[in-house]
């Protein structure tokens, strides 16, 4: 099968083609495991169930998952999959109880004030997921740096809060990450901007402006440490061997097409 690009992928999953369904299952099921793997391990043992959920779900409701994408690469898609698995992902959970401390968003802003892009950064991997401790992997830094900056973030807000708590970042994360998204302006750059900043296809002098506004843009952190994360995820997840893909296919009805006759005559799988 030749491989499709994420665009005429998803218009065949549109038009029902096995051949678009069994790119997304082979290519892009692996990913959603391990972003459900990764931000939600008390359902590890739920695992595949919550795949095949997922497939019914993308195939129903009218395709709208495959409707509602609007990007133009395939880290665009999988930022867009990697939304949608963590809403499934959510609906499996009690709800996050109440932070005991909450974190009004300008005491945290005037807390972390006068960080650099970088620095931004390893607060914002931490908010993303404070389970993992690999923010020195996605963004390439020495481990030290990251506990040392979290250190100081921490102690940051202290000095800034009546009230504080080791837990209080952890526990506001969900608040924190909905007002960054709410704080888009147009001077934040597009998608692609980040993309190429991640490629190494943008200019010292495009990539120091970038830098300047992340410095003061948790919006764009936000969306960089986002992608940044898909990026580190993609690289180590393979495609399904193709029994476990057929399986996964026969959960939407869809049936392998057998071997050609050539094929067949030849020994080819």
């Amino acid at each position: 099968m030749a491989v499709l690009t994420c665009s005429d992928m998803v218009t065949q999953c549109l038009e029902g083609q096995p051949s678009g369904w069994k790119q997304f299952v082979s290519e892009y099921l692996p990913f959603a495991a391990t972003v459900l793997d990764r931000h939600f391990p008390r359902l590890s043992a739920r695992r595949d169930e919550l795949l095949r959920e997922l497939l019914l779900r993308v195939r129903d409701e009218d395709a709208r998952f495959f409707r509602d994408y609007s990007g133009h690469s395939e880290r665009e898609f999988l930022m867009h999959l990697r939304e949608y698995v963590l809403g499934v992902g959510e609906e499996q959970e009690a709800p996050a109880p109440a932070p005991e401390i909450p974190l009004e968003w300008d005491v945290f802003d005037r807390a972390l004030t006068g960080l650099s892009a970088l620095e931004r950064q390893m607060v914002w991997m931490f908010l993303l997921s404070p389970n993992n401790d690999d923010t020195d992997q996605i963004l390439r830094v020495d481990p030290k740096a990251v506990t040392t900056l979290l250190a100081r973030a921490q102690e940051g807000l202290r000095a800034a809060c009546d009230r504080w708590n080791p837990e209080m970042l952890a526990q506001n994360r969900h608040l924190l990450d909905q007002e960054a998204r709410a704080r888009r302006t147009k001077e934040c750059p597009a998608p692609k901007v980040f993309l190429r900043a991640l490629d190494g296809q943008i200019t010292w002098r495009d990539r120091e402006e970038l830098d300047r506004h992340l410095a003061g843009c948790w919006h764009c952190v936000d969306q960089f440490c986002r992608f940044r994360e898909i990026l580190f995820l993609s690289r180590r997840t393979q495609p399904l061997p193709d029994p476990e893909t057929e399986a996964y296919l026969k959960v939407l009805g869809i049936e392998a097409r057998p071997p050609s006759r050539w094929k067949c005559l030849l020994g080819k799988p």
